[in-house]
Formats: C-alpha cells, sequence, structure tokens
C-alpha cells in the first residue's frame, strides 16, 4: 500500500487563455499607468512652480488627486456589481487619459491641480477595477499568485517613478510627465477594448445615494484636515477643528444610514459595508492605498524641502 504522500497527484499549473492574458497585460499596463502617475511628478515640482506658480498650493498636486480617488474606489466597486466591470474600467481608462492631456496643457496652476483631481477620478476606477477583474478571469486558487504581479507593480513604480519623472523633466521637460502616462493609457485601452469580455448578470438593486453623500462629505472632511493640518492651518484652528468635527458626525450618519439602507433581494447586508469575503478581496487595494498615501506625503516633504 503506497503512503499518501507518494499516491498524492501533484497539481498542475495554471495557465492563462491567451485572450486573458492579454487583458492581464493590458491591466498590469493601466495599473502601471495609474500608480506611477502619483510618483513621477514629484522631482519637477521645483521645475512646474517656478513657471506656473502657486507656491502656496503645490501640494494639492498629490491631495487632490488623492482626495478624489479616494472617493471614486468604494462608489465604482459597487457600480460594477451592478452594470457590469468592462464599461467602468475603459470609462476610467478614458477620464485618466483626459486628466492626463489637461494637466500636460496647463497653463496655470489651478488648472493643473483640477487637471491632477481627474486624473485622480480615473485611477481611483482603474485601481479596484484592475482587482476585481482579476477576480474575475481567475480561479481563486491561482488569484494570489497574479494578484502579487499586481502589488509588485507598486513596489517598482514608488522607486522607479521619482527616477523616471527626474530624467524625463530634464530631458523633456515636465510636461511630458503626463503625456508618457497617456501613452501608457492609450495602450492599455487598445489590449482591453480589444480582449476583455466579462461575463455579467444584470441585477437590479437600489442604490445608495445618500451613503454614498455622506461617505463623501466625511472622506473629504477628514482627509482634508488631515492634509492641510500644520501647513495650510495650525492644527488647532477653527478650519482644521470644524473639518473633523463635520468628518466624524458625517461618520456617524454613515453608520445609521448603512444599518438601515438595505437592497431589495439582498438578505440583511448593507449596501456599502463588505461581507467578510469582500474584505478579503479588499484587503490587496488597502495595501495599495497604503502604500500609495505614504510614497505620496515622503515625496510631498521632500519637495517641501527642496523648495524651501
Amino acid at each position: 500500500m503506497r503512503s499518501w504522500h507518494k499516491s498524492r497527484t501533484k497539481p498542475q499549473p495554471y495557465e492563462l487563455s491567451d485572450a486573458h492574458r492579454r487583458v492581464f497585460i493590458g491591466l498590469m499596463i493601466g495599473m502601471l499607468a495609474a500608480s506611477i502617475s502619483q510618483t513621477i511628478v514629484g522631482p519637477a515640482m521645483p521645475r512646474i512652480v517656478p513657471e506656473l506658480g502657486g507656491m502656496d498650493h503645490y501640494s494639492w498636486l498629490a491631495t487632490s488627486a488623492m482626495l478624489v480617488s479616494a472617493v471614486t474606489v468604494p462608489i465604482v466597486g459597487k457600480l460594477s456589481d451592478m452594470y457590469g466591470r468592462r464599461r467602468f474600467y475603459l470609462g476610467g481608462l478614458v477620464i485618466f487619459m483626459l486628466g492626463s492631456v489637461m494637466s500636460g496643457s496647463a497653463q496655470s496652476f489651478g488648472f493643473l491641480i483640477f487637471a491632477r483631481s481627474v486624473q485622480g477620478l480615473g485611477v481611483g476606477a482603474l485601481m479596484p477595477m484592475s482587482q476585481t477583474i482579476i477576480g474575475d478571469i481567475i480561479p481563486p486558487r491561482f488569484r494570489g499568485k497574479y494578484q502579487g504581479y499586481m502589488g509588485a507593480v507598486f513596489g517598482v513604480t514608488s522607486v522607479a517613478g521619482p527616477l523616471a519623472g527626474g530624467w524625463i523633466t530634464d530631458h523633456f521637460g515636465w510636461r511630458w510627465l503626463f503625456y508618457v502616462t497617456l501613452l501608457l493609457g492609450i495602450a492599455a485601452l487598445a489590449v482591453i477594448a480589444k480582449f476583455l469580455h466579462v461575463e455579467h448578470t444584470p441585477r437590479k438593486a437600489k442604490i445608495d445615494y445618500l451613503g454614498m453623500t455622506t461617505m463623501t462629505i466625511a472622506l473629504l472632511c477628514l482627509l482634508l484636515a488631515t492634509s492641510l493640518g500644520g501647513t495650510s492651518y495650525p492644527w488647532g484652528s477653527a478650519q482644521i477643528i470644524t473639518l473633523y468635527v463635520v468628518g466624524a458626525l458625517m461618520l456617524l450618519v454613515l453608520l445609521f444610514v448603512e444599518r438601515t439602507a438595505i437592497e431589495p433581494g439582498s438578505r440583511t447586508e448593507p449596501t456599502l459595508w463588505p461581507t467578510p469575503s469582500g474584505m478579503r478581496e479588499a484587503a490587496p487595494g488597502c495595501d495599495h492605498d497604503g502604500v500609495r498615501l505614504g510614497v505620496a506625503d515622503r515625496g510631498d516633504r521632500l519637495n517641501r524641502d527642496a523648495l524651501d
């Protein structure tokens, strides 16, 4: 009688189909464009500020994009469950590329901040959709491997982004920082539009507008207070305290709203709070957001020292 370890069959490696392999490559390119846009701009700040002005608001180049993407992520994730992944990923790519064109052609610092907000709107769609689409096309047993590849992109861009940003700024000018991400977005759009065809069963559900509104206000107030505190305003100033108070109150309202907001036919789960399986799916995205926030904060401090 053979022992158990001898009779056990060795699991076969999972191979992506040709179409799914191309989709995965397109997702990697889109993730690269979205993540590098957060780190590539920092070294160009000493060039951008003298040309466009805006010394008092230069930190908003990173803050505006992160604020918008932080609010967009949960909303896009919810809507994609209802209406499908493809349209939201392609829409996120188009918005991201529009923001890149606007940023590269900006003639004032205020417009550049607005353009970066448009970019952040696209990033907020690309980040969750990349992870979610992997979950749609790859079995759970092999999903971690490919999500690991996605996570590696953040590690590479956190190091290569500032280096590439400095080199591109010195040789081609700071506007090409945004045109490079535009080229990456075009490549991702061409691949995804041709090969991404994820099956989706539409379902009728009530959109939680009140929850989205209260969540947006809460996040904006808390993130604004944390970003502006100690820089634009003292921590004990009325502006910062008011933002924290409003953000905390909106969080309490959000808790009440989500305890009573139930989708038709969805048992008893609230519309925004994730189930345990949903929390496991969201964990990689949370790690990635933490990396992006940490890198952006570190770059902002370095830029402040350089400009001072």
